[in-house]
């Protein structure tokens, strides 16, 4: 009975350990919201200028065809800039359950990681339903992102060539595949437990986190090893 009730105040400690680290990481990023919140507003307001100047320019060129649309092209790519930090700036801000279209939405965060998928040489592909779900935004941000860093990292241990990370919608379930080689057998019951890691510089919470932020909104998350890598499905 002794030795029984020293176990349960093992685990309970342990328990308490997690929820402490779990505290602090979202202090932290809470800190880093506020400092990206004031970057981005600084930001804005030269791009904003830019936009205005372009309209000037383009009411005084009104006469030559390929002035106006060199305007046209600069300002497409300053409005999807702007898109893209209105995107960074609500990813830090609080959390709120809402109805939205899961398909758009991970097209919306593939193209605020563009250049770190171009840069590592990354084909991403999403596809498949049209179907609205009610979630937290932020909370499919950060899932995501720990999943394609994931695959990032696979990739760059593996020495993968042809990268490639397949999302598709179907119905109300996410289906991610990457072909990075996909996690040893021995290990797969545990890459969802907190602090394990097999990455040499691995915090061991990433997947765990995942796995805490689909819980707490009642979905879940499941993985198949497949021939060329891995293969998370997640049922909202």
């Amino acid at each position: 009975m002794h030795i029984q009730t020293l176990n349960q105040n093992k685990k309970l400690k342990k328990e308490i350990q997690k929820q402490k680290e779990l505290l602090i990481l979202q202090s932290k990023q809470a800190i880093v919201g506020e400092m990206i919140d004031y970057i981005i507003h600084q930001w804005k307001q030269p791009i904003n200028a830019m936009k205005l100047e372009l309209i000037n320019f383009e009411l005084e060129n009104l006469d030559n065809e390929n002035n106006i649309e060199f305007v046209k092209s600069i300002s497409k790519k300053l409005t999807e800039l702007n898109e893209i930090i209105s995107e960074f700036r609500s990813f830090f801000r609080e959390d709120t359950k809402e109805v939205f279209n899961l398909k758009k939405e991970i097209i919306n965060i593939t193209k605020m990681i563009k250049d770190l998928l171009i840069k590592n040489n990354v084909l991403l592909e999403v596809k498949g339903d049209e179907v609205e779900i009610e979630f937290n935004k932020n909370s499919l941000k950060h899932i995501m992102f720990i999943l394609i860093n994931n695959s990032i990292d696979a990739f760059k241990e593996n020495s993968i060539d042809n990268r490639k990370i397949e999302i598709e919608i179907k119905n109300k379930t996410l289906i991610y595949i990457d072909n990075a080689g996909g996690i040893p057998k021995e290990i797969q019951d545990k890459i969802f437990d907190y602090n394990f890691t097999s990455k040499k510089e691995g915090t061991g919470i990433g997947l765990y986190m995942v796995k805490e932020l689909l819980k707490k909104e009642n979905a879940s998350i499941k993985y198949e090893k497949v021939e060329k890598g891995s293969k998370f499905i997640i049922t909202f």
